[in-house]
C-alpha cells in the first residue's frame, strides 16, 4: 500500500544515479535491440546520452505510455 510519502517518492523524476544503475543492473552481453548494441556500448556514452535518454525515459513516465518506436524491439 501506498503512504503519502511514497506517492510523493513516485512522483519524482528519474534521476541520473538511478537510470545509471538500473542500465548497470541489466544482464551483460546482451543486446537491447535490433541494433546490436550491448548494454556495456550505452554505459559507455552514458555521459553523452543521458540528457536524451532522460528526457525518453521521463516523457515515458508522465504520459504512462512507452513511445512504439522504443516498444517495437
Amino acid at each position: 500500500m501506498f503512504d503519502d510519502e511514497k506517492n510523493k517518492e513516485i512522483l519524482q523524476p528519474i534521476t541520473e544515479e538511478e537510470l545509471l544503475g538500473v542500465m548497470k543492473a541489466f544482464k551483460k552481453d546482451k543486446c537491447l535491440g535490433l541494433d546490436g548494441w550491448t548494454i556495456e556500448f550505452y554505459i559507455h556514452l552514458f555521459d553523452t546520452i543521458k540528457s536524451g535518454l532522460l528526457g525518453m525515459v521521463e516523457a515515458s513516465r508522465i504520459s504512462s505510455s512507452i513511445h512504439h518506436i522504443t516498444s517495437s524491439t
